[in-house]
């Protein structure tokens, strides 16, 4: 994590994929990528919905996400939310 941190820097999005992969211990490749298990729709939410409060635009975090449509980002980032208000 302290290299992440390092060249990457703690608010990119880059380093917030290489964050949630190991906390989840899903891959980088397939939180970028268009696999849809559980595991991986749960980790890629949480990576939309950190990058939103750093700041970071939809479109900008669809292309770090493989390519994803800004609107596909806006409603990961609605579900994350609301998984986290139930707690």
């Amino acid at each position: 994590r302290r290299y992440a941190e390092a060249f990457l820097g703690n608010g990119s999005i880059a380093f917030i994929i290489a964050d949630v992969a190991a906390e989840t211990g899903v891959a980088v490749e397939d939180i970028r990528g268009p696999g849809k298990t559980e595991s991986v729709l749960l980790a890629r939410d949480e990576v939309v919905r950190r990058a939103r409060e750093a700041g970071h635009s939809a479109p900008k975090i669809g292309r770090a996400l493989g390519g994803r449509d800004h609107s596909t980002i806006l409603a990961a980032e609605k579900r994350a939310r609301q998984r986290r208000a139930a707690g």
